[in-house]
């Protein structure tokens, strides 16, 4: 690898496009039509774990296959992605703490009406 980088490398871009186009895409397409499948089931908290929630992972392969050239930036680059990457996942961990909490109070509501209905039953 260290005699021929270029060969190397053109052949990485290759190996990673034919992954990208033959591989992941269509993988992503099977995908898709599971969450819709499993979205409809009851039990949609494990569905959570399907989904994609880094939208410019492909892109951040490419770019991170490009980075790797040598680039004195390209440190600074990668630390500013992954300072992206955590404000991505804090969004994201604060929506899921936010639906935890909408769950929790539908179903605190669902028993208090559970238990209203079951007091007017006793008393008829």
């Amino acid at each position: 690898m260290d005699d021929y980088p270029e060969f190397f490398s053109i052949l990485k871009r290759k190996v990673l496009y034919e992954y990208i186009t033959k591989i992941r895409k269509p993988i992503m397409q099977f995908k898709e039509k599971d969450i819709v499948h499993y979205d409809k089931r009851a039990d949609f908290q494990q569905v959570l774990a399907l989904r994609n929630y880094d939208e410019n992972e492909l892109s951040n392969l490419i770019s991170d296959e490009l980075d790797q050239k040598g680039d004195a930036n390209s440190e600074m680059k990668r630390i500013e992605k992954l300072e992206k990457q955590v404000d991505r996942f804090s969004r994201h961990i604060l929506k899921e703490i936010e639906m935890f909490e909408n769950t929790l109070e539908a179903i605190a509501i669902a028993d208090e009406k559970q238990e209203l209905k079951d007091i007017s039953l006793f008393n008829q």
